[in-house]
């Protein structure tokens, strides 16, 4: 560079090199790749230094196996932004289940991290677990200090440690499933005849209930992705208030099972000998930490198999069938983490013409990386035209009765106002008379507590009925005029359902925000466009839109 140039070229320079580091630091991760940690080279020196044990990303087919930083026990949050996971500056020798970690968040989009707790005596000593809900703002983060599990905001914020007070508390590596109610599964492995096995609590740390058909040799529960099992490792030793020896020192497990949340369907889905003694390399036996491949069809385990150590697929029927997943050589894993959740990342919306003119199609993205292509894993497809619409983000369904997370198919029966759904958490099928034959159906959760609300909007005077479901008390209120389309949805983001109403004899949307009952008038639309709404940018609020019924579709993401 030459050094004549004027002060504005030279801070343009440094500008380029600052963007090149930050660039350089960041790990992009793509669907359905796998976060795992590998061991130190030596387990009774410092995990400091060149001896840390490390974090890696790797392809289900072996492709791309890369390092991402210094750490062990890695979770990755459902939109694949954000990596939690422990580090160790205090301890003398390798034990990832004991004393003195530090516990970091680490955004994989610029690669900054952010140290959540210190190193302590009694703070994050077993397992960890991203929220479900953690893809946006400071959602919760469960984790078991020494014997109780304990909660904490990503900013390290509002810690909650869960009630531990008597004896019969070991509770650890928590995980929580996907859905309204985020129900914790954890393992306790005391002795004590029984208490020890697998349970669940709520995210709030009340309703602790025992799964049948568990015992204290029984650890590391993993949810599947539909909720219908929950995957976990049958420790190789007799049980023990302890964990069994840090000298043996991944392979503690003689077989994966899965099991149901209710304690039925117990099977096991390898078949080595229970009491194998996994200190000896001739031995089949699984490491800690387990995830679900995102059909459910196989559970993927560090472990060793024949004499090799490696990263496993294994068949999820119970056939004991596997298959390796090839990783780089180095030091062995120790701990599957998770799976970076696949997700439509762009959806194509058509201006004229098809879409889709053949085949299936699927286009997925790079998280957290600009859209530099496209790509299909669904089959062959073309485009007559379109344009690119912001990512959509998982939200809430506003058909979700029972709050488990999945949309429930459900029927209104104007002549007799009849409301009937079936709850996909149990096949049970209310149904209610609520309202009129005239009236427009409007239901989402407006009180917040992650079911939907039986609700409606009466064109003729545009009042509104919403039917808790808290308490099946309902309330009515007028908010829109003769005519309005009702368009509910949660625009300002609070979690709660905005009644609005769209007119379109003067193309206005009507928008009364749950958060501060203040109101948003805003014109957009042409006569004869249709309003649909949805969140378009992926920003937890849902933005106005409009379907113009020639073949053009419109979205305003300002509200």
């Amino acid at each position: 560079m030459e050094r004549t140039r004027s002060i504005g070229s030279i801070s343009i320079a440094v500008f380029v090199i600052a963007m090149a580091t930050a660039v350089a630091s960041a790990q992009q991760l793509k669907p359905t790749e796998i976060v795992y940690s590998r061991m130190p080279t030596n387990i009774f020196t410092s995990p400091t230094g060149a001896n840390s044990p490390t974090i890696w990303v790797v392809g289900q087919d072996g492709s791309n196996d890369r390092f991402i930083t210094s750490g062990t026990m890695p979770r990755i949050s459902d939109d694949g932004r954000f990596l939690l996971f422990k580090r160790f500056s205090l301890t003398s020798h390798f034990d990832p289940f004991w004393i003195y970690p530090e516990f970091f968040v680490r955004d994989l989009s610029t690669g900054q991290e952010t140290l959540i707790i210190p190193a302590s005596f009694d703070d994050v000593s077993g397992g960890h677990f991203f929220s479900p809900a953690s893809n946006q703002g400071n959602h919760e983060i469960v984790y078991n200090a020494i014997t109780c599990l304990s909660r904490i905001n990503r900013d390290g914020t509002n810690r909650l440690r869960f009630p531990c007070a008597d004896a019969n508390h070991n509770d650890k590596f928590p995980a929580i499933r996907r859905g309204g109610d985020q129900l914790i599964a954890f393992s306790n492995n005391l002795i004590t005849p029984g208490v020890g096995g697998l349970y669940t609590v709520e995210i709030s740390s009340s309703n602790r209930q025992k799964i049948s058909n568990t015992t204290c040799r029984d650890f590391h529960p993993a949810w599947s992705n539909d909720n219908e099992f929950i995957a976990f490792g049958t420790i190789s030793v007799n049980c023990d208030n302890n964990f069994p020896a840090i000298s043996t020192y991944p392979y503690w497990v003689s077989n994966l099972v899965k099991i149901k949340p209710d304690g039925s369907g117990r099977q096991t889905l390898t078949n080595y000998p229970l009491n194998q003694d996994c200190t000896q390399t001739a031995a089949n036996c699984f490491t800690l930490g387990y995830v679900w491949t995102e059909n459910n069809s196989k559970v993927i385990a560090a472990g060793r198999i024949n004499g090799v150590k490696g990263i496993f697929a294994v068949n999820a029927d119970g056939s004991g069938a596997f298959s390796q997943i090839p990783i780089s050589p180095g030091n062995a894993p120790d701990f599957v983490g998770g799976i970076v959740q696949p997700r439509v990342e762009q959806h194509v919306v058509s201006i004229a013409g098809g879409v889709a003119a053949s085949g299936n199609y699927t286009l997925v993205s790079t998280i957290g990386e600009p859209i530099a292509g496209i790509t299909s894993t669904g089959g062959p497809f073309s485009f007559e035209s379109g344009f690119w619409a912001a990512p959509f983000a998982s939200r809430r369904s506003p058909f979700d009765f029972d709050g488990d997370g999945k949309t429930d198919v459900g029927i209104f029966r104007p002549g007799a106002a009849e409301w009937w759904y079936r709850r996909s958490s149990d096949g049970q099928v209310p149904a209610l008379q609520f309202g009129t034959s005239t009236d427009a159906i409007a239901p989402v959760d407006y009180t917040g507590d992650g079911k939907s609300d039986v609700a409606f909007f009466r064109p003729t005077t545009g009042e509104w009925f919403i039917l808790r479901s808290e308490d099946g008390s309902f309330y009515s209120f007028p908010f829109g005029g003769a005519g309005d389309t009702p368009v509910p949805a949660d625009y300002d983001g609070d979690g709660k359902g905005d009644v609005a109403v769209f007119r379109s004899t003067n193309n206005t949307w009507y928008i009364q925000r749950s958060s501060d009952l203040g109101v948003s008038i805003i014109t957009f639309g042409a006569s004869g466009d249709l309003p649909v709404t949805a969140d378009y940018d992926g920003d937890g609020k849902s933005d106005i839109g409009i379907f113009r019924p020639a073949g053009r579709m419109v979205v305003s993401a300002v509200v």
